[in-house]
């Protein structure tokens, strides 16, 4: 029974040791796939640019990445992304900026996520 006991506690102390890395794995995770999301909506407004030189994309796509933006209907991204750190979103195609949506501002910049255990996610830049 002692040996039990002793089995029992040692585990404990390895649950205690464990779970605080996990979520700070976690956190990281999150962290990481709000950055990818970012360099995916940037790399897609490049994109649309490309193909529509003689419009003011950045301007045109500017707002909320949802279902009504130019780059979503145009099918440069076929899903809007969304942070993994948000509250999950009533309607996945259309998620509002509490629910997780990223932003586009005029001049083609993914604002920050606000989202997130580690704080706001920032802007990935290259």
């Amino acid at each position: 029974m002692v040996e039990l006991m002793i089995v029992v506690g040692i585990i404990g102390i390895l649950v205690l040791v464990a779970m605080p890395v996990f979520f700070a794995t976690m956190a990281n995770a999150r962290q990481k796939t709000c950055f990818a999301n970012q360099r995916t909506i940037e790399g897609a407004l490049a994109v649309w640019e490309g193909a529509n030189p003689s419009t003011n994309t950045n301007a045109a796509a500017q707002g909320l990445v949802s279902a009504a933006n130019p780059l979503i209907r145009a099918g440069e991204i076929v899903r809007p992304p969304r942070c993994p750190s948000a509250p999950d979103a009533a309607d996945i195609n259309n998620p509002t900026a509490a629910e997780g949506a990223y932003t586009l501002d005029a001049s083609g910049n993914v604002l920050p996520c606000p989202f997130g255990s580690l704080g706001a996610h920032g802007s990935y830049h290259p």
